[in-house]
């Protein structure tokens, strides 16, 4: 895939479904591997319009911190350098 893929929609599609996994009483282990591999990965998101990367911050600096089993699902990951 290429970087001209990764759109407004897109991110739209996977906010979605981070919000209808946090609300699953079993959805952790998927949101964890979500927030993991995507919402979370410097790679997929350096070079995308710089729209989309503040949607997908704004999203996770307001909305997605304030969920109670945030803390308990994500890793810790170091800061990635490009």
């Amino acid at each position: 895939s290429s970087r001209v893929h990764i759109t407004r929609a897109v991110l739209e599609q996977f906010l979605s479904f981070a919000k209808y996994l946090d609300g699953l009483s079993h959805g952790a282990p998927l949101l964890k591997q979500l927030c993991d591999h995507i919402l979370f990965n410097p790679a997929i998101w350096i070079h995308t319009p710089a729209k989309v990367q503040l949607s997908l911050y704004t999203y996770l600096s307001a909305e997605f911190i304030g969920t109670a089993t945030i803390y308990t699902t994500i890793r810790r990951v170091g800061t990635v350098l490009q």
